[in-house]
């Protein structure tokens, strides 16, 4: 049984409907409620979800979402049924009006769902952040709430440290980086954080850094990884130059390297290709299987063909 119910008022204000409307609904069996015993409507949390997801509710307000993702139970269903989208808009509206606290309630009741912590990111994070990317594009967002947005979720990604319990230290060290044109930090802070649970050290130098920063951090730490990530493809031949140069790097001190989601497409350079120990990676649970399951060269080639 759900922990959370409503009454009618905040059914109708959250549905943007009249009281009316929700008696009939009730009357007319589409929307389940139980009578207190002097004879108001209350609603369950679960019913109410129920109902929403059927009639196709689920944008109705700012007022739903976050009451609803609140439940446990209904958390549970919508990891079950896969219906991410209703996370994902949560994530967004909270990121947009700089409340953390939502965002980590989120991932918390994900978890408690037995959602890990690489699938929030690949199918809850993710498209939110593309979502927002291209509401910002549409002009719906304003630069301060872009800005905003990006930074919240960036603060609330590092605060996950504080929920989730990291796994055995590893004692392993990765490099983690963004080289030029990368505008913002969420992705690559996802990243570090997701890679942090799993036991690695990691180095993190963030975004809009040069090839000759990289080399001369990973000649002095010698890192079992580097790895390269951005949120967009990028193939301009500066760029290109500086990842061979960084992949040549890491054959020498014997470092897998590793380029992280959408780095290089069907443009990628056959120097690239020579070098044995790359891997590319485009999800953030492929980070998962880093440590015994790194993906042979073949992947990158059968990836080009496509």
């Amino acid at each position: 049984m759900s922990k959370i119910q409503f009454n009618t008022n905040d059914v109708a204000r959250m549905l943007q409907v009249d009281k009316s409307t929700v008696k009939r609904w009730t009357d007319e069996g589409k929307l389940i409620c139980f009578r207190t015993p002097g004879g108001h409507r209350k609603f369950d949390a679960e019913d109410l979800y129920e109902f929403v997801t059927k009639y196709n509710f689920k944008q109705a307000n700012d007022y739903l979402e976050p009451y609803l993702v609140s439940d446990e139970v209904i958390i549970k269903k919508i990891i079950t049924k896969e219906e991410y989208s209703f996370l994902q808009s949560v994530i967004i509206d909270a990121s947009v009006k700089g409340n953390k606290t939502e965002i980590l309630n989120v991932i918390k009741a994900a978890l408690h769902g037995e959602m890990g912590f690489a699938k929030i990111l690949d199918c809850i994070f993710e498209p939110a952040i593309k979502r927002i990317n291209e509401l910002f594009k549409l002009q719906k967002f304003t630069h301060c709430e872009f800005q905003l947005a990006q930074n919240v979720l960036s603060s609330s990604l590092i605060l996950v440290n504080d929920i989730i319990v990291p796994k055995k230290q590893m004692n392993k060290t990765i490099v983690c980086a963004s080289l030029g044109n990368e505008q913002h930090e969420v992705g690559l802070t996802a990243l570090v954080t997701l890679l942090e649970t799993l036991g690695f050290r990691v180095l993190n130098l963030g975004i809009n850094i040069t090839a000759e920063e990289i080399k001369m951090l990973t000649a002095r730490e010698h890192p079992e990884y580097i790895c390269l990530f951005s949120s967009s493809v990028q193939n301009s031949q500066h760029i290109m130059n500086e990842i061979i140069h960084i992949a040549a790097q890491a054959e020498m001190i014997h470092s897998r390297f590793i380029i992280a989601s959408r780095l290089l497409n069907s443009t990628v350079e056959p120097e690239v290709l020579s070098l044995q120990n790359v891997t590319v990676y485009e999800k953030y649970s492929d980070f998962e299987k880093i440590d015994g399951q790194i993906k042979a060269i073949e992947y990158l080639q059968q990836h080009l063909e496509k």
